[in-house]
């Protein structure tokens, strides 16, 4: 196995990792040993970036969590994550690294520093440096920007101009960049993902910009100290595109951040990467070109978000587009790639469908093709029956079940502990759910409180009753398969023992009850 370096450029980037986090979380399949994800936008305050990074420190919180030895006194990790017999967990197993981005930044983290001379709170005018110009590189500036691309603001981003982003991320290039920090560790093996979209401003400038200084840049600087330079250029690097999937509402023609260019920018940035980063042909140049493209769109533009044209109040509500392309992530890290010298950069391009939908437009399980259904429904549904748990039960009823009465009063409370931080996450989780029916009505569970808990994942119907056999559903049986592994692991800190029970519990479960699953 190889080692991730993923990149998700501006909303739609970060929207993505925010829906592959969720997906890590409930153990789907990504066949890394671990992976660095990093979001670059110059809205440092987007709303939708501070979501994603926020959930990404909760994902690692949970598993860096230490425990005291009692008898060394010294703190451990309380969460091993060693496959084995006894240990089947596969929630939140995968590493999720930080980068170092350099000595300007304090600490290790997920959000790259994007510098804008002279400050953040600056035009784009100012950041050219504009008043120093010549008059004949005047001139020219006045024939590429317009007067309200001169006066752009940058805190908020490049609000729909990749022209204007083109200029500020061709930092990327730099042999200062803090590119030359992330990558420090590559190896042979490893694979990178960028994760962009194609209509707005900072996806479709900064994808094609970091592809290139990837593929091509580093490696024809002789004189470069980058070492590893060798093995990034000759990665293979896949990319998922993420066409135009919903509307803004309010605005006119004349306000940057606009529904009505998004098909036109699409149709421009998709001819340039046609020329440019996908590699067609054996004798054409493809030493900047991609070995994977995943496209998705999706053309129900009934619903709209609200229009925030950037900072903390941009915050849009998750989308199955999203989380469509975080299985792309998955599919490419789960393709055992070999790379022909002769095709090595001839880019293969593979796209995302679904195979029907319901009469009022919604998602369920039963409309997803086969693989994808394989990949989701198992993981997402033991994650959903262990929130359920925790949020309609919670810790002290499940303290009074045998498995439960093994752990002490105190591993259940609502200010502090690991109890804590989990029934955080999966609140998180329950609103991402919430979210996705709001935009595309990706609804794979229902609402109501049924009181057999399978019924509420949509599509599942009444268990057959066997002649013998135990006549337990919902929580009764949940709750029976929970108590069985009041044994396992024993002896272990109490952390690992509970994500485990609620595993084991949850799958048996399921196995039980969901036999056309």
């Amino acid at each position: 196995m190889a080692k991730l370096y993923l990149f998700g450029i501006g909303g739609t980037g970060a929207r993505v990792i925010r829906s592959l986090t969720m997906l890590l979380a409930a153990g789907v399949k990504c066949n890394a040993t671990e992976i660095i994800p990093v979001l670059i936008d110059p809205d440092r305050e987007n709303g939708d970036l501070r979501r994603t990074e926020k959930l990404l420190n909760k994902y690692c919180e949970i598993r860096r969590y230490q425990k005291e030895d009692k008898q060394t006194g010294e703190k451990k990790p309380a969460l091993s994550f060693i496959s084995s017999k006894d240990r089947l967990n596969a929630f939140f197993k995968m590493p999720i690294l930080e980068s170092d981005f350099g000595i300007n930044e304090p600490k290790p983290g997920f959000v790259m520093p994007i510098t804008i001379v002279n400050g953040d709170k600056q035009s784009f005018k100012s950041h050219i440096d504009y008043d120093n110009l010549s008059e004949e590189t005047k001139a020219l500036a006045n024939m590429l920007f317009s007067q309200a691309n001169l006066d752009l603001q940058l805190e908020f981003g490049f609000k729909g101009n990749p022209n204007i982003g083109s200029i500020v991320l061709n930092q990327f290039e730099s042999k200062d960049s803090v590119l030359k920090k992330i990558f420090t560790s590559f190896q042979p093996n490893d694979r990178i993902f960028i994760v962009s979209s194609i209509f707005g401003g900072t996806g479709s400038s900064g994808f094609p910009l970091l592809l290139k200084t990837l593929r091509k840049n580093w490696a024809m600087d002789k004189n470069s100290e980058l070492a590893f330079s060798e093995n990034v250029r000759n990665a293979c690097i896949g990319a998922v595109t993420v066409m135009p999937y919903f509307q803004i509402s309010g605005g006119d023609s004349k306000t940057m951040v606009n529904s009505q260019t998004f098909i036109s920018k699409t149709i421009a940035a998709m001819d340039y990467y046609h020329k440019d980063i996908i590699g067609k042909e054996k004798d054409q140049d493809t030493s900047s070109c991609l070995n994977y493209l995943y496209s998705i769109a999706d053309y129900d533009h009934t619903k709209e978000n609200e229009r925030n044209e950037g900072g903390e109040n941009q915050v849009n509500n998750a989308h199955f587009v999203e989380l469509a392309s975080a299985l792309a992530i998955c599919h490419f890290m789960n393709k055992n790639i070999v790379q022909n010298d002769s095709e090595k950069h001839i880019t293969k391009k593979m796209r995302f469908g679904i195979d029907s939908q319901g009469e009022t437009g919604e998602i369920i399980y039963s409309n997803l093709a086969r693989d994808t259904l394989e990949a989701l429904r198992k993981p997402l549904t033991q994650l959903w029956l262990f929130s359920r748990y925790i949020h309609e039960k919670g810790g002290s009823e499940f303290n009074g079940t045998p498995a439960g009465s093994l752990f002490e009063s105190s591993f259940f409370s609502e200010d502090h502990g690991f109890y804590k931080i989990i029934k955080e996450f999966l609140k998180e989780f329950d609103n991402y759910l919430y979210e996705m029916e709001q935009t595309r009505s990706f609804v794979p569970y229902t609402s109501h409180k049924d009181e057999d808990i399978f019924l509420r994942i949509r599509g599942v119907g009444e268990k057959k009753k066997r002649f013998f056999a135990a006549n337990e559903t919902g929580w009764d049986l949940l709750i029976t398969q929970l108590n069985k592994q009041r044994e396992v692991l024993k002896g272990q800190y109490p952390e690992e023992r509970f994500l485990e029970i609620f595993y084991r519990g949850t799958l048996n479960s399921m196995k039980e009850r969901l036999t056309d699953w």
